[in-house]
């Protein structure tokens, strides 16, 4: 019999961005239907929320793996931030109703919802403030770290202080990875845009070496942030999954429709 090697944690997390983009395009084609009666509850509001973060989230993984493979890895970062701040906001939809339900605080339910369907942080766009991105991100964090834990005691993988060289050290390291190549920051620009070429001088290729180093390191470090953050997409698959959902969506109805609720 063959013994076979436990798995290092950066294959774990590329078998797990294995899957996400098909699963998430499933929404765009997705008609939900209802096993409980959603008449005078916002539970269709629930359900539309949710489904618009998988779609937007499969729009964002499909566009960031076009530019994955591309030279300048700027466009992907963006993207793969982006999309890592979609799956946070969906996820945590999910998991703060889940919370809410289970106390049967209605008051609390209402501002989740409202806040995720109709909020923003511009005025312009609604009165109502919506949920920050950055409480959704420490909440998808919290969510992985506890994920990662329970995968490296069942494979008995090193410590997740330990990751594999130049990859980001949990999801909000992660984040601001990518943010530092969002934004034009040193590694967002000239870092990785360097000058190697003046016109009408011939540079010393021993002199050109720090810079094409430093280039290779940045665009290493932003495709592990890119490919760490795409395999986030898993916990909005996870709180999305019929079953669970099916049970949030029953308890949540039970409740809005409970004589102390109206």
């Amino acid at each position: 019999m063959t013994q076979t090697s436990p798995p290092t944690i950066a294959q774990l997390i590329n078998a797990r961005v294995h899957g996400v983009g098909e699963a998430l395009r499933k929404y765009h084609t997705l008609k939900p239907g209802f096993r409980v009666d959603p008449l005078g509850t916002d539970l269709v509001s629930i359900v539309e929320a949710a489904i618009a973060y998988a779609r937007r989230a499969a729009d964002l993984f499909d566009a960031c793996q076009a530019t994955l493979n591309k030279a300048s890895v700027v466009p992907c970062a963006i993207l793969a931030r982006a999309f890592m701040e979609t799956v946070a906001m969906g996820f945590f939809l999910i998991s703060e109703l889940e919370k809410a339900v289970d106390k049967r605080n209605m008051e609390k339910i209402d501002k989740i919802i409202k806040g995720h369907y109709v909020g923003a942080r511009h005025p312009a766009f609604s009165e109502k403030k919506g949920p920050h991105v950055l409480d959704a991100l420490r909440a998808l964090h919290d969510a992985n770290e506890t994920y990662m834990t329970s995968v490296l005691q069942k494979y008995q993988l090193p410590d997740l202080e330990k990751p594999p060289e130049g990859w980001p050290t949990g999801l909000m390291d992660c984040y601001e990875t990518l943010s530092e190549f969002a934004h034009p920051n040193y590694g967002g620009s000239h870092g990785v845009y360097p000058l190697l070429e003046l016109e009408g001088e011939e540079i010393d290729e021993k002199d050109l070496q720090p810079a094409r180093t430093v280039r290779e390191q940045l665009q290493n470090m932003a495709r592990a942030a890119i490919v760490q953050a795409l395999s986030s997409g898993h916990h909005l698959l996870k709180v999305l999954e019929h079953d669970s959902f099916e049970a949030l969506a029953g308890k949540y109805v039970s409740l809005a429709k409970s004589p102390k609720s109206t």
